[in-house]
């Protein structure tokens, strides 16, 4: 449609580019604090203590996790632990032979960004039955979620007319308005057009 209002036109288009200086200067401030985190190779370290320090492998994993991820769900990272279970021994009697020889354990889990805006820990076996565990939350992560809002200018080169353009996300949908002058042979003046699509 054609608005011949020319006040309602450059408040509009003045307010479209608020928007987009106002969204360029967030993202340049958001991304001036972050810093991406260092997932470069790193050796297994054994402790004093028993304990291990994974060794850490960037690569993708090329197989599917070994458990259900839920739903909406996006795991981070994956770990894998084999255990070696001390040999058990009659606790009444010492120098009764030992009671259970184990073969070594793996335990998987998996760290997932979950749907509310946190983390949680999925834990599986492939030699046997997960009891219970517990994950706890030490540092609080400042996580990065994806902007909704996007806005901009564009520009015609055949016409030589400029206009303005804001887009929001609502899930894997977008819409979205254009705001631009229009010339033709029978008007002149500016045109709006709204869209819808999806990301991929």
């Amino acid at each position: 449609m054609i608005v011949s209002d020319l006040k309602l036109a450059a408040c509009g288009v003045l307010w479209l580019l608020s928007m987009a200086v106002a969204g360029v200067a967030g993202f340049m401030v958001c991304h001036s604090t972050q810093a991406p985190e260092v997932i470069e190779p790193a050796p297994e370290v054994r402790q004093a203590d028993g304990s291990v320090v994974l060794e850490r492998d960037p690569e993708p994993a090329s197989e599917p996790a070994p458990h259900t991820i839920p739903r909406g769900h996006v795991e981070e990272r994956r770990i894998s632990v084999q255990v070696q279970p001390d040999v058990s021994t009659n606790r009444t009697n010492l120098d009764a032979a030992p009671t259970c020889e184990c073969r070594p354990v793996r335990v998987d889990l998996s760290l997932a960004r979950d749907t509310e805006g946190g983390r949680r820990v999925i834990a599986s076996s492939p030699d046997g039955r997960v009891l219970g565990g517990l994950d706890v939350p030490i540092v609080q992560t400042m996580l990065v979620t994806p902007p909704k809002w996007s806005a901009g200018i564009s520009y015609d080169p055949f016409d030589g007319t400029p206009g303005a353009w804001i887009e929001r996300d609502y899930g894997r949908i977008r819409v979205g308005a254009d705001l631009y002058q229009e010339r033709n042979a029978i008007a002149s003046g500016l045109a709006v057009r709204v869209r819808i699509g999806w990301t991929f």
